[in-house]
């Protein structure tokens, strides 16, 4: 119970958090549907606001999977890139049409790969995410506090009136 309480536990999750609501393609799913049809601008905003929010959920329950060493951590990583904003795109699919919208909801963020641009994108976020969590990884283990704190700083004295 006391790891609930630390600050350390929660410095963790709000960085995969945080690197979690940057990462997720979302945005992306939510264009395609403004582009697909003429929507007012209140359902622009709540498409956008649940599909972040479903995505953000969902990448941070996979945020796990970022940042492992070798071939077995690139394709986790990119298991965990495609099942993310796919359960974001359900969760939406879901609330407009139970059933079917949960299907095309799901399939939705595939089509971030027919356009090259698009595909480079979401390619380049998940290289970038990768890497900096792999970063993360070795900079602080398990049990290290993510609070960088300057070495020299607890060896001299900060101001001449300590």
């Amino acid at each position: 119970m006391q790891q609930f309480h630390s600050r350390r536990w929660l410095r963790r999750h709000r960085l995969r958090f945080l690197t979690m609501v940057v990462a997720s393609p979302a945005g992306y799913l939510v264009a395609l549907c403004v582009a697909a049809t003429q929507m007012s601008e209140d359902d622009i905003w709540f498409i956008a606001l649940l599909g972040g929010f479903s995505g953000a959920v969902a990448g941070l329950l996979l945020s796990g999977l970022f940042g492992h060493p070798g071939r077995k951590g690139w394709l986790l990583s990119v298991a965990a890139s495609l099942l993310s904003p796919s359960l974001g795109g359900a969760v939406v699919g879901s609330v407009f049409s139970p059933g079917g919208g949960t299907v095309l909801g799901a399939v939705m963020p595939l089509m971030t790969f027919t356009r090259f641009s698009s595909f480079s994108l979401w390619l380049a976020c998940l290289v970038t995410v990768h890497l900096s969590i792999r970063y993360l990884r070795l900079r602080f283990p398990a049990g290290d506090d993510l609070a960088i704190k300057p070495e020299h700083l607890s060896e001299r004295q900060l101001s001449a009136f300590d």
